[in-house]
Formats: structure tokens, C-alpha cells, sequence
């Protein structure tokens, strides 16, 4: 009887020890709202609870059983099994503990979901799992520098959710087909038609695979010079100026940023190193030939002036390619400037080690001969203007020292009076009395003063040409004037020349291009 009574104590006394429990629970509940701050954590709280409940329903079972096995090894067989026995009693224990930890989880929830649903009362809704990111990006697209053969755009994406995916975010699309895709979010659509109007596409992609889009039509522009300034051409291309006059823009080369968008202007060229040439139209064939060119207002003879001069073995096809090749493309380039060098300090030494650049405030490339041997191509100007394409590299046109020809081209561009030996007496190719470096002791740098986009074709320094005067012997021409002279006795168009070996400061050069 003793036994029992201490039994059913025990029991009393397990059942007290739940009842504690469910009151610390339930005050460790309404602690722990306090401890809340969103619907998701209550939400979290939630499930959390139930694992715990089920965990500690496993624990007491498992007091339970020691229990059970120590109260065993204490009494009798016949204890065990009668009908009031330890057993039964231990059951009893077992059956209240599952109730009583059951009852108290079933209470916690209850607890857990009323102020739940008293938070979504307070917050005007009802509590939910955390919604998934349906949301596609936001994509806006921004149009960059268009050409004739390329299109840039900028792409700003927007995911405020998810963020964007960390690989292949940006898919890009031109007319319906895949062009790039990859982390950036600019693109150049490169290789496309001149005037041509194309739909681009983009794709963005976010951190969960949703994809957001917007697309835009782009109009390529049209052949043009204005259109085309700054833009570097792979091959040699036809385009218009202003009149619809062709101009033809060699491979390798870009229109300059200051070119005029009318040939009659002076279309400017220039290579990856910033050497410029003017375009100079030949319209009419017929009028592609030698002029005397003024001397103190008169025009001159062109007796005794020869060209080609059969100085050396190819000189004579050089020539005939070269006037080929004007009539066939209408046209030429010649030196925006003189030929100039970053050497300051040019002498009767200096030869031709410097390199050759043709840019605007440069010193002047003075201070060279013509050739070293009448006869041969070696030495001098000849020689740094036949080479100056080969050592930059050009593949689309060929580079020679100004012929005569070529320099009458020029002033009939800019005066066509010229052709007709009847230029005003004001013109430039017949008095350039203050349009040129003239009356001074040395010569100025590069750049000095322009028509039609070219600099310096008066005064300065007196410029070689290919031509040569053989009344007395065989002397090189040199055109233009120089510093030592006046305008009008050596305007632009006038003719001078002296023995190939000069090396004067007097005497530079200019390059002229044409087209292979």
C-alpha cells in the first residue's frame, strides 16, 4: 500500500511539474511577442514550435521507459503484473505525459495563432508565407553614337527583389536574332548597312531567372560626310559631301572631327597617327594638267619644265599610275600641312633620320635635299615621301612627293580662274600677300594660314616637286615661295628651282596620297 501511495505522489507531482511547464511556455510565449517585429517571424515561430513540441514528446517518452526499467528492478513479478500493478501504473504515468505534453504543444499553438491573427488584424491582413519574386527588371535602353555601319546603345536594369543574375544578365538581340550576351550593359552592334533601320532587343535576366525586355528601332546613317566624321573606314568607301559630290575615303583612314562636310571646303582625312590630307576633287579630265603659275603677277612659261623626269627606273610608271588612278577615282590627297618633325634643331646634317609627321604646329621639315643623286631616289624628299605610306602602314593608297601636277590641281581647286590663266589679281594662286609666312628670317611652324582646309601653300618654305627645270642642266622645282620672299613676286602658284643637294632652311616638302 505504501508503494502505491508513493506511485500516485510521484504521478501528482509529474502532473504539477507539466502544469509549471505550460505556464513558463506560455509566458515565454507572450515573451517572445514582444521579440517579434514581422509577420514572417511569427510565421517561423510558428513552425519552430511544433518541432519542438514533437522533440519533447520523444523525450518523456524516453523518461518514461528508464523509469519503467528502474522501477522493475525493484519489485516483484506478481507486482508487475497484477491489475494494480507497477505496470499499469507506469502506463498510467506514460499516457497522462503523452496527454499532458500533447495538451500543452496544442495550447502553444493556439497561444502562437491568436496572436497571429491579432497581428494581422493590427496590420490590416492576413498572414501568409513570404511571396515569391514574380516581378520581372525594369529595362530602359539608351541610344549611343550611330553610323553608317555601327550602332551603340547603354542599357540601365532595375531589380529592387532579387537583384540581376551574376552570370549572362544582359541577352542582346538584333532583328530577332541573338548578336551577345554577358555581364554589360552596353553593346555596339557593329557591321551593318549604311541608311538601314534596325530593331534592337534586350533581354535582362534577374537573381530567380525572370526575364524583363524592351526594344527599340534604329536608323544606321547615310553615307555622308557629316555623317561620317570621326568614323574609321576598313575599306576604301565612295561617299557624298554636302553637294552630292563623291568623295572616296580610303581604307584605314577616318574623316577628321574639323573636316569641312563639302569637298569645295576641304574634306579632311586622317590616319590612326593624326597625319591629315585634304581631298582634291578632279572633275574635269581635261583641265588635270601643268599651269605656268604666277611669278610677280605674271603667268609664267612651262618651257624647259619637265615631268615625269625620267630620273630613275620606275619614275615614269610611278607617274602614270599615279595619273591613273585620279582619273579613275576623280580625285587625290594632298598635305593638309607641310611635312614637319618634333626636331627643333634641324641642320645641313640633319638628313633624313627624323621621322616625317604631317600635323598642325610641328616645326617644318626643313633643311632637306631633293635627292642624293639627280638620277637615283635616294636621300631626300623624294625618298621620305615615296616611303612615308610603307612606314605607316597604309594598304589603300600610295604616298610620293608632290608632283607639279598634282600642286596646279591645287590651285585650280581653289581659284578654277587658274586653268584659264586669268585669276584675279586679289586671288590667292596669283598674289598671297598677307595670306602666308612671308618677309620674316625664319620660318614659323605648321599651320600658319589656310585655304580650303590646307595650310601654308604660300610662304614659308619653298616646297620640292617631282618636276624638274632643264634649260641649263637638270634643277628640281620647288612651288610656293618661301619666308624670304613677298607675296605677290612668290605667290602660292609660283615655280623656283635649284640643284637636288640644297639643303636649305628655306626648303621643305609636302606628301601627296592617291589611291591604289
Amino acid at each position: 500500500m505504501e508503494e502505491k501511495i508513493v506511485n500516485k505522489k510521484g504521478i501528482n507531482d509529474y502532473k504539477e511539474q507539466n502544469e509549471s511547464i505550460e505556464k513558463n511556455n506560455e509566458t515565454e510565449i507572450f515573451k517572445s511577442k514582444n521579440r517579434c517585429i514581422n509577420k514572417n517571424t511569427i510565421y517561423n515561430a510558428y513552425k519552430e514550435n511544433n518541432l519542438k513540441c514533437n522533440a519533447g514528446i520523444t523525450i518523456i517518452a524516453l523518461a518514461v521507459t528508464i523509469l519503467i526499467i528502474i522501477i522493475l528492478a525493484g519489485i516483484t513479478i506478481n507486482a508487475v503484473l497484477g491489475d494494480n500493478g507497477l505496470l499499469r501504473q507506469a502506463q498510467d504515468v506514460k499516457d497522462m505525459a503523452e496527454g499532458t505534453t500533447l495538451e500543452t504543444g496544442e495550447k502553444m499553438n493556439k497561444v502562437l495563432q491568436e496572436y497571429m491573427n491579432v497581428m494581422a488584424e493590427d496590420e490590416g491582413g492576413e498572414i501568409t508565407e513570404p511571396e515569391k519574386d514574380t516581378t520581372p527588371p525594369t529595362v530602359v535602353i539608351t541610344t549611343g553614337k550611330i553610323t553608317s555601319n555601327s550602332i551603340e546603345i547603354s542599357v540601365v536594369a532595375n531589380d529592387q527583389e532579387s537583384g540581376l543574375a551574376s552570370e549572362n544578365a544582359y541577352v542582346y538581340y538584333l532583328n530577332g536574332a541573338e548578336y551577345t550576351r554577358g555581364n554589360s550593359s552596353n553593346c555596339t552592334f557593329t557591321g551593318l548597312t549604311a541608311d538601314t533601320m534596325y530593331t534592337i532587343k534586350v533581354e535582362v535576366i534577374n537573381g530567380v531567372g525572370i526575364k524583363g525586355e524592351n526594344s527599340t528601332t534604329i536608323n544606321t546613317t547615310s553615307l555622308t560626310v557629316e555623317n561620317l566624321r570621326g568614323e574609321k573606314f576598313e575599306t576604301t568607301t565612295p561617299i557624298m559631301d554636302e553637294s552630292g559630290d563623291t568623295v572616296w575615303i580610303p581604307g584605314g583612314f577616318e574623316i577628321a572631327e574639323d573636316s569641312a562636310i563639302d569637298a569645295d571646303d576641304g574634306v579632311v582625312i586622317q590616319d590612326s597617327k593624326g597625319n591629315q590630307f585634304v581631298w582634291i576633287p578632279v572633275k574635269d579630265e581635261t583641265k588635270f594638267q601643268r599651269y605656268g603659275g604666277y611669278y610677280n603677277g605674271t603667268i609664267s612659261a612651262l618651257s624647259y619644265f619637265v615631268e615625269p623626269y625620267n630620273g630613275y627606273s620606275d619614275e615614269t610608271s610611278e607617274y602614270n599610275v599615279m595619273v591613273s588612278s585620279i582619273k579613275k577615282y576623280n580625285g587625290f590627297y594632298i598635305g593638309r600641312f607641310e611635312a614637319g618633325t618634333t626636331n627643333s634643331n634641324r641642320n645641313e646634317e640633319s638628313g633624313i633620320s627624323d621621322i616625317v609627321i604631317i600635323k598642325k604646329n610641328v616645326y617644318v621639315y626643313n633643311f632637306i635635299k631633293w635627292r642624293n643623286d639627280i638620277n637615283d631616289e635616294i636621300g631626300g624628299a623624294t625618298e621620305l615621301s615615296k616611303k612615308f605610306a610603307s612606314v605607316n602602314g597604309y594598304t589603300t593608297v600610295s604616298s610620293c612627293l608632290t608632283y607639279s601636277i598634282l600642286w596646279d590641281a591645287v590651285m585650280n581647286f581653289i581659284d578654277p580662274a587658274y586653268s584659264t590663266n586669268n585669276c584675279n589679281s586679289t586671288s590667292f594662286v596669283r598674289d598671297s600677300s598677307g595670306k602666308g609666312w612671308y618677309s620674316q628670317n625664319v620660318p614659323t611652324k605648321t599651320g600658319y594660314y589656310s585655304v580650303n582646309n590646307i595650310y601654308d601653300l604660300a610662304g614659308n618654305v619653298g616646297e620640292w616637286t617631282m618636276e624638274v627645270y632643264s634649260s641649263n642642266g637638270y634643277y628640281p622645282v620647288l612651288r610656293g615661295g618661301s619666308y624670304t620672299d613677298t607675296g605677290n613676286k612668290r605667290p602660292a602658284s609660283t615655280r623656283n628651282y635649284t640643284n637636288h643637294y640644297i639643303t636649305s632652311q628655306e626648303y621643305g616638302f609636302r606628301i601627296s596620297l592617291y589611291i591604289k
